[in-house]
Order: C-alpha cells, then sequence, then structure tokens
C-alpha cells in the first residue's frame, strides 16, 4: 500500500504549484509497481527530486509544511494549529501566540540554499517596515523573524473572504459596493505610500472583506521599502499577477512607486464591476503584452450605464494610463475624486442620469 505522507506530498506539491497532477499520477504508479515487486521504494520526495519534478530545496520546504501542518511545532513562540493557504512563495498558518495567548496568522517561507545574506536581511527590513503600518484598512503584523531554516510573518488572524472569493460567489459588485473596496484601499496604499511602501501586488485576492465589515489590503510580501531599496524590483516581476501587473513591472524598470499601485487597483476596481480583468489571454506573456499595447477595454458590466458608472469608467482610465506620467500622481489625489463620486452617487441615487456624476466627470475628463 502506497504511504499516506506520499499523497499528501503530492497534494502540497500540487497545491503550491510546482508540478502537476500528471508527473504525481506517474510517480505514484511507479512507488506502487516497486511495491507489488516487494521492493523498497525511494522516498516519495526523493523520487520527484530524482526525476526532476522537484529540487532540493522545494521538497525539504514541503517536508517542512507537511511536519508543520501534522505536529502542531512551535515556530518561534507560535504554535501551528492549520494550514490557512499556500502558494508559490511560502504557506500561511493559523496560529497562536502561545505567551500572548493570542491568534495570529502565520507566514511561513523556507530560506532557499544559497540565498545570500543581503537577501535575508531585505526580507526583514520590509517585514518589519510593513510591521509598522497602522492603518484600520491594512492587516495588522506582529512579528516577523527566522527560526530553523524559515521566515516567518505573524499578522492579525482575519475571519471573512477574500473580494476574489465574494467575485466568485455572487459575481460583479454593485457600483456602490465596489467603490467603497476601491476607496478603502486607496486609503491603505496612500497610507503605505507616506511611509514609503509599494505593495507591487494589488489585485482582489489581496482584498480581505471582513465578517464584522472591514476592507483590509494583506499580502505585502512583495513590498518594498522605497527609501531603503530603490532598485529591487527587477527580481520581483516574475511573481507578480499578469492580470493586475502594470506596464513598468512588466518592463522591469527599477523605479517602482505607488502610481504602481493605483495601475493595479484600477485594474482591480474593473474586475469588481464586471466579473473579470480589462485583459486576459491563454498565456502569462500574452496578457503581459495587451497591458503594454492594447486599449483599456469599456467596461461592461451587463446593466445599463449610469452617469456614476461613466464617471468611475473615467477614474479607472486615468488609473491605468499605459504612461504613469498620465495616471494620479499619488492615491491623495485619487481619494479626493473618490470622495467627490461617492457624494454624487448618494445625491444622484440609483438612477441612470445625476448632474453631480456627470460635473465630476466633466471636470476629470477635462484634466486628461
Amino acid at each position: 500500500m502506497i504511504p499516506e505522507e506520499a499523497f499528501r506530498f503530492g497534494e502540497a506539491a500540487i497545491r503550491r504549484g510546482w508540478c502537476g497532477l500528471a508527473e504525481i499520477v506517474d510517480a505514484l504508479a511507479h512507488v506502487r509497481v516497486a511495491l507489488t515487486r516487494g521492493e523498497v521504494p525511494p522516498s516519495f520526495e526523493d523520487l520527484l527530486v530524482a526525476r526532476g519534478v522537484l529540487t532540493d530545496e522545494r521538497a525539504a520546504a514541503l517536508m517542512t509544511e507537511l511536519r508543520l501542518e501534522s505536529t502542531g511545532e512551535m515556530v518561534a513562540g507560535f504554535r501551528i494549529l492549520a494550514r490557512i493557504g499556500s502558494g508559490g512563495v511560502g504557506t500561511v498558518y493559523s496560529a497562536r501566540h502561545v505567551s500572548m495567548d493570542r491568534p495570529v496568522a502565520l507566514k511561513v517561507i523556507p530560506v532557499e540554499e544559497g540565498e545570500r545574506e543581503a537577501d535575508a536581511e531585505r526580507f526583514l527590513r520590509e517585514a518589519r517596515a510593513v510591521a509598522r503600518l497602522q492603518h484600520p484598512h491594512i492587516v495588522r503584523g506582529f512579528d516577523a523573524g527566522e527560526h530553523r531554516g524559515m521566515r516567518y510573518i505573524a499578522m492579525e488572524l482575519l475571519e471573512g473572504e477574500t473580494a476574489l472569493q465574494v467575485l466568485r460567489r455572487i459575481g460583479p459588485f454593485p457600483e456602490r459596493r465596489a467603490l467603497l473596496l476601491v476607496r478603502a484601499v486607496a486609503s491603505a496604499l496612500d497610507h503605505a505610500w507616506t511611509h514609503g511602501v509599494v505593495h507591487r501586488d494589488v489585485k482582489p485576492s489581496n482584498v480581505f472583506m471582513t465578517r464584522d465589515g472591514r476592507t483590509v489590503l494583506f499580502d505585502f510580501g512583495l513590498a518594498k521599502k522605497v527609501v531603503d531599496d530603490p532598485f529591487s524590483s527587477a527580481g520581483v516581476v516574475a511573481m507578480v499577477t499578469p492580470h493586475y501587473a502594470s506596464p513598468e513591472q512588466i518592463r522591469r524598470l527599477p523605479d517602482i512607486d505607488v502610481r504602481t499601485d493605483l495601475y493595479s487597483l484600477g485594474c482591480t476596481w474593473y474586475h469588481l464591476l464586471t466579473g473579470r480583468p480589462p485583459f486576459t489571454g491563454s498565456s502569462s506573456a500574452e496578457i503581459a503584452a495587451r497591458h503594454l499595447k492594447d486599449p483599456f477595454p469599456e467596461p461592461d458590466t451587463g446593466r445599463e450605464p449610469t452617469d456614476t458608472l461613466r464617471t468611475a469608467d473615467a477614474v479607472i482610465r486615468r488609473l491605468c494610463a499605459k504612461d504613469r506620467e498620465d495616471r494620479y500622481p499619488d492615491a491623495r489625489s485619487l481619494l479626493a475624486d473618490l470622495d467627490e463620486l461617492s457624494q454624487a452617487f448618494e445625491r444622484d441615487g440609483a438612477g441612470t442620469t445625476g448632474r453631480f456624476a456627470r460635473a465630476l466627470l466633466e471636470k476629470i475628463v477635462g484634466r486628461a
């Protein structure tokens, strides 16, 4: 009988996106044949490494992940309770800070063999910079460090759904609800930029909607503190989700600033209103090329367009200008228009026409 650990290991590898189902099924078949012959097969992780499916480092990272899940292991004063989610960068667990008796979300990232000391220093610097951000729409960070070959970040444990999960469950957002979410994220970006931090991966799956009504921007895993390291963008672009990546991220320009986050926020707003990202394609390369070359699409919501929607479209188009010099210069100037749009929405109601929205639209278009 194939050991249960082999199935769990294979599931974890697929979940992290490090291999496909066919590769795991083929490796399991190899183990089954060896067992029926009375042979002792190699460990499943060693088999996948020998076949070139995984690197030694990734196999070790998965073994650590499974050990943490099964043993309730302590990581620097935090007791692991259960896995919440995982991706290509790390795994997030629900955990408890034992000394403070406080529930937390603990992101654990394995240290890759051969990493430079500067990489570790940069991670800790960025994690601590984010931990200093105190804002109602930014996930609160409590601690960060290294423990037995793992880096970790402890954050507040949120209950609810991401905006992407809500989109998949109910479809496009009503205009008012989308506006409130975008306004909250813009406020978070303004606070972060004031402290020199750029998120660099704003998207619906990184915006959390809590059960008590908060909108929270989280996963600053790709964030950088501009004043510390202005040229740290080049190696990050491959990790960014292409549907929301700015042209300067795609071009690997070094001087990334808040206007990149504003571009991604515009793409996120478009997704909230229409139920799909502005640019799609059969590959990351195709999507990236469309960000660089294709005109920004009209927001087809399937509903009769209102003046507030037309005004929102004008704001989105300015957010998503190909040339960042044509975008809002910062989140604060965006917030001014969002507040006016929110007031226009309330004054004009839900009708298809509204003089306040039209007046704001004329002002925005006049700036172009």
